[in-house]
């Protein structure tokens, strides 16, 4: 019994007796006045007050004392204990049995009361156990919602430092991260601490005792419930890296995965704290979920780096690359395919909808082997297309489809070129060839009686097939040079001299056509190579030549235009169709128009071209007004400066 109920009782004691002392009084001064004994109903007050103020003693004590102060002065003999009459020791049992009954009473309602308000302590503790459980699962609950939404690293610590200490009342709290293989702690993430105080613990060797490093280190949680305790643990190695030690609750738990443990969650608090198994459980809660969520980050984030490596990847190759989904949808175009479809491709349909097959129809379906198409928009292009599907899981019963598409343009043009370069040479060469062959046997045959004028005629025909055989050859080995590059150089040429030289050149050779010549006076140079202009216009008016009718005028014009000068050779044949304008510059390229009224090999115009592009000019073509067509060639102003 405590020393505080141990004085009560002994007060309620002495209040009893009290009691009785003045039940008595107040018999004795009731009894005369009445004439008669009134018994023991003030003796019985006293023991009823008593049981009930103080409980089993004092009732017990009232009622000894009233028998006893009852026999001594009521009943005889007066002043005497022993008491004589039989009836008066029944009547005083008979009180001693009431007052022990009421006493008996008095003890089992405050034993009842003492029970109730135990039970009722036990059922509130119990109730704020269950309401902090519940307080305590539903901030478990709103943590792991935020965390699940949070994508980076930064939002995850975020969230676990702002609900962490919302739900546990700290002070402060702090993020600790091991990387794998390394010797030291990283504080990536915290709140409640100075910032120069954090920056001089954000990284920490695991062989320097602190909170972080013991836990980082061994794996098991520290929980330091008196702040002074914390400083006493870590405040010399502490104070050894110059950071001033505040005395701290402490509780510091690993963030841990299926055995893999990568970092710390440390909550610390200003004054003393206690850590009572449901609270370390909480915080191990909190800790879990901190731990797999950092642990998704990081998956996640490893997961980013190689997509977006496999998209750069993707994205320089130089062939298209598309990735349908099974529904049909297109989750990924590369740069190459955009470019060779034309812009970006939506659905496999907007696909097979760019492709037409040798029909001209759309195909019905990516094709499983390699197969060429050509492109809706851009008739002379042709694509190489194969479909791969890749499943992605067993369960998959559409795959994935990645679809690889390649340029074979330039492959189908190479082989264009080489079946008309062999029918160049069994033809444009094979005619020429055999002119000057014949001509030569005839002329060289011993004995044979040849005419002047027969004689004269083979000559002619040898040289004019000479010449085009010549013409030929020049172009031939200009068209080599193309894949070794060209370097003509930029001297400067004064076109109003060189242009008629040329023009009367060519007149001997096409006698039926006459060149009308037209040079503006007073040009000034341009930048050019002699040979390959005085090249570039023999084609033209050897074309211009061959497609008029005998007696036509071939117009020839040297003039001023914007940034040059400009060669201009307009006939009055047949004409060009402004669709086919540029490719009359494609290797090989002869127009169905005029092809039955020439032979010709047609790479003049392709030679042409690139000899100009090669000058830094530019040539044209466009359909003459009143039939005809003319082509131009602007070659640039000469920069540097001219000598005497």
């Amino acid at each position: 019994m405590t020393p505080r109920r141990a004085a009560r009782l002994a007060l309620v004691i002495a209040l009893s007796v009290v009691a009785s002392l003045a039940a008595v009084m107040l018999k004795s001064a009731l009894n005369t006045p009445l004439g008669q004994d009134i018994g023991f109903l003030p003796a019985m007050a006293a023991v009823v007050v008593s049981a009930w103020l103080g409980g089993f003693v004092p009732g017990l004590t009232a009622t000894g004392a009233s028998i006893l102060l009852e026999a001594y002065l009521f009943m005889g003999p007066p002043g005497r204990l022993d008491v004589a009459v039989g009836s008066d020791r029944a009547r005083l049992v008979l009180f001693g049995l009431i007052g022990l009954l009421t006493s008996s009473l008095a003890w089992l309602r405050d034993r009842a009361e003492k029970n109730a308000l135990r039970a009722r302590a036990e059922a509130e503790k119990a109730q704020e156990r269950t309401d902090l459980t519940v307080r305590r699962l539903g901030a478990l609950q709103g943590l792991a919602a935020e965390l699940a939404g949070a994508l980076t690293r930064d939002q995850i610590t975020d969230a676990l430092l702002t609900h962490g200490i919302a739900s546990l009342q700290a002070d402060g709290a702090a993020v600790f991260v091991v990387e794998a293989g390394g010797d030291e702690v990283q504080a990536i993430a915290w709140r409640g601490y100075e910032s120069a105080r954090a920056q001089a613990l954000a990284r920490l060797p695991l062989d320097l005792p602190t909170a972080a490093t013991d836990v980082a280190r061994t794996g098991d949680p520290v929980y330091l419930e008196d702040p002074a305790g914390y400083a006493a643990r870590y405040g010399a190695s502490l104070g050894s890296r110059g950071v001033r030690v505040e005395p701290r609750a402490v509780a510091a738990v690993p963030l841990d995965l299926e055995g893999r443990r990568f970092g710390v969650l440390a909550f610390t608090w200003n004054e003393q704290h206690d850590f009572p198994a449901d609270r370390r459980t909480f915080i191990a809660g909190i800790a879990r979920l901190g731990a797999g969520a950092l642990e998704r980050a990081r998956l996640s984030d490893g997961e980013s780096r190689h997509a977006a490596d496999l998209e750069a990847v993707i994205g320089a190759l130089g062939e298209g690359i598309i990735v349908i989904e099974p529904d049909g949808s297109v989750r990924s175009v590369n740069g190459a395919a955009a470019r060779l479809l034309g812009g970006r491709v939506d659905s496999v349909a907007d696909l097979l909808g760019r492709l037409r097959d040798g029909a001209g129809r759309a195909p019905g379906e990516l094709p499983a082997d390699s197969a060429e198409f050509q492109l809706r928009d851009r008739p002379n292009a042709w694509v190489e297309v194969v479909a791969y599907p890749v499943a992605e899981s067993a369960e998959a019963v559409t795959p994935t489809t990645v679809v690889v598409c390649r340029d074979v343009t330039a492959f189908r043009q190479g082989q264009g070129l080489r079946e008309a370069f062999l029918s160049l040479l069994s033809h444009e060469l094979r005619t020429p060839v055999t002119t000057i062959y014949g001509g030569s046997s005839v002329l060289t045959r011993p004995g044979a009686a040849i005419s002047d004028g027969t004689r004269a005629e083979i000559l002619a025909d040898i040289a004019g097939e000479a010449n085009r055989l010549y013409r030929l050859v020049e172009d031939l080995l200009v068209l080599a040079r193309f894949d070794e590059g060209l370097d003509l150089g930029a001297e400067p040429g004064l076109l109003q001299h060189l242009v008629p030289t040329v023009v009367e050149q060519e007149r001997s050779r096409w006698p039926s056509i006459h060149f009308a010549v037209a040079v503006a006076s007073d040009l000034p140079a341009v930048s050019s190579d002699e040979t390959s202009v005085q090249q570039v216009l023999r084609n033209l008016l050897s074309n211009a030549a061959k497609y008029s009718a005998a007696g036509a005028v071939v117009d020839v014009c040297v003039e001023a235009a914007p940034g040059g000068v400009a060669m201009r050779v307009r006939d009055h044949g047949a004409g060009i169709d402004p669709d086919e304008a540029e490719s009359l510059f494609d290797p090989f390229y002869r127009s169905p128009k005029t092809a039955k009224m020439a032979g010709g090999a047609g790479i003049g115009l392709y030679v042409s071209r690139r000899l100009v592009d090669a000058m830094g000019g530019r040539i044209s073509v466009s359909a003459a007004d009143g039939g005809g067509s003319e082509f131009t060639v602007v070659l640039p102003f000469y920069q540097g400066e001219l000598s005497d």
